[in-house]
C-alpha cells in the first residue's frame, strides 16, 4: 500500500514494548490502555458495522482503502475481519507509539501519524474514519484534521465522523463519571450538531449529512445478576475508572458504575434491562448510547449517494 504514502514516511515501528506517556491535550489515541483489556466484538460490532457500511460501494470494484485515523490497536479492522466484511482494506492509524506497536504486533499494518498531519498523498484513499475518540482532537486542531481528511480522499471518497453531542447522555457520563474517576481525568469537548456541520463544510465537503446513530453496549448472560455485573465490570475497565475500583473493590465498583449508567442512560430508555429473551433463553442488558455522525463525500461527477 506504499503507493499512497508520501516520500520520507517513517518505517513501521519495531515490535518492542513501550510504556505510554501521560495524556496530553493533543490529537490523542482513540483507545486507552484499559480498553485493550476489555473491548470485545459482541459489545461494539453493531456500531462499527454501521459506520463501515458508509464506505462500501454497490459496484464490484477493487477494495476501497479506508484510513482509520484514531485506530488505536486496530479494533475496527479486527471487527471487520470478524464480521467478514469484504471490499474494504482498513489501515489503522494512531499518534500513539504504544497503539501502533500493538497493531503491528497483531500482524496488522499501521501508521504512526496525527489526525491533522497525515502522511498520505493527496487523493490517494477512498475513505477516512474518525471515530471512537474524535473528541480527543482539540477544537483548535479540528479544522485542520477535517481538511486533511478531504485532502487525502479521492473524488467520490467518503469521510465518516463519529462522536457524541454536547448536552447528551454521553457528555454527562464523561463529565460526572469518567473525568473524576479516571486516573488522570478526562476533560475533552464534544461536538455540537452545528459545529460538526461547520467543520465538515469548511473542509470542502459540499455534500454531507449529520445524523444520530444508535451505538449501544450490549451483553448477554445466564442470569440478570450476572448481566448487570458483567456490564458494570466492562464499563469500569472500558473507561479506566480506577479510583472507584481502588476505593471499593472490583465487584462493588461494577455495581456502583452500573447504577450510575442506569441513572444517566436510562432516563430516555428505561428498558435498559436486564430483560429475559424467551426465544434465546438468555438475559440481555443494554447501555443505550446515541452517537452524532457526519458523512461527507468529496465531489465527483455522477456520484450522488451518501
Amino acid at each position: 500500500m506504499s503507493f499512497w504514502l508520501n516520500r520520507g514516511t517513517p518505517s513501521p515501528p519495531r515490535k518492542t514494548p513501550e510504556t505510554t506517556s501521560a495524556p496530553t491535550k493533543v490529537v490523542a489515541a482513540a483507545i486507552t490502555t484499559s480498553t485493550l483489556k476489555v473491548q470485545t466484538y459482541s459489545l461494539v460490532r453493531g456500531g462499527i458495522q454501521k459506520l463501515l457500511s458508509r464506505f462500501r460501494s454497490d459496484d464490484a470494484v477493487a477494495e476501497r482503502v479506508v484510513l482509520d485515523i484514531l485506530g488505536g490497536d486496530g479494533l475496527v479492522r479486527k471487527v471487520a475481519a470478524h464480521l467478514r466484511i469484504s471490499g474494504l482494506d482498513i489501515l489503522t492509524c494512531d499518534m500513539s507509539k504504544h497503539m501502533s506497536h500493538s497493531a503491528w504486533a497483531s500482524g496488522m499494518p499501521a501508521i504512526l501519524q496525527r489526525a491533522n498531519r497525515l502522511l498520505c498523498r493527496s487523493r490517494s484513499v477512498d475513505g477516512v474514519l474518525l471515530a471512537y475518540g474524535t473528541h480527543h482532537i482539540e477544537p483548535y486542531e479540528r479544522p485542520s484534521a477535517f481538511k486533511e481528511a478531504h485532502r487525502v480522499l479521492r473524488p467520490g471518497g467518503v469521510l465518516v465522523v463519529h462522536d457524541f453531542e454536547v448536552g447528551g447522555a454521553m457528555e454527562e457520563w464523561f463529565e460526572t463519571i469518567v473525568d473524576p474517576f479516571y486516573e488522570t481525568g478526562h476533560r475533552f469537548k464534544h461536538f455540537t450538531r452545528d459545529g460538526l456541520a461547520a467543520y465538515t463544510e469548511i473542509a470542502g465537503f459540499s455534500r454531507y449529512r449529520i445524523f444520530d446513530m444508535v451505538d449501544s453496549y450490549r451483553i448477554v448472560a445466564e442470569s440478570p445478576e450476572d448481566a448487570e455485573l458483567r456490564m458494570g465490570k466492562y464499563l469500569v475497565d472500558m473507561y479506566g475508572l480506577v479510583k472507584v475500583e481502588q476505593s471499593s473493590g472490583a465487584e462493588e465498583a461494577a455495581r456502583w458504575v452500573m447504577g450510575k449508567a442506569r441513572d444517566i442512560f436510562g432516563r430516555k430508555s428505561p428498558a435498559i434491562g436486564p430483560i429475559f429473551d424467551k426465544a434465546d433463553q438468555i438475559w440481555r442488558i443494554e447501555v443505550p448510547r446515541t452517537a452524532l455522525v457526519a458523512v461527507g463525500m468529496r465531489p465527483q461527477a455522477g456520484l450522488s449517494r451518501l
